[in-house]
């Protein structure tokens, strides 16, 4: 016997793996964006040690991110949590945006 819940799975899945992989591509694009303004440190007149652990502490965050996500997602579920996670990666994609060459030429 199909029930009208059954009819209906199908295009719910569809349309959570659409939600989940255009979720999964704004959030590494938000990361991917980070790498793409290191090629500007060489204004910053950064030491090589100096531009590793820039590169690197997007990785690193992002990997020790994890441990309190998991325990988060147990908590509250999984849509809950990439959804809060979502909307707080707003903010650095738009504050990004609002960076311009003249605020990273200044020197620190």
């Amino acid at each position: 016997m199909i029930t009208k819940k059954s009819m209906s799975e199908p295009s719910s899945a569809k349309l959570q793996l659409a939600l989940g992989t255009g979720a999964f591509a704004l959030c590494f694009a938000v990361f991917g964006s980070m790498s793409a303004m290191m090629p500007i440190s060489r204004h910053m007149a950064l030491t090589p040690v100096q531009k590793s652990i820039a590169i690197a502490i997007p990785v690193l965050l992002g990997s020790l991110g994890r441990i309190p996500l998991g325990i988060l997602t147990d908590r509250f579920g999984g849509r809950i949590v990439f959804s809060v996670v979502m909307l707080l990666s707003i903010i650095p994609a738009f504050l990004m945006g609002g960076v311009s060459k003249e605020f990273i030429a200044l020197p620190l």
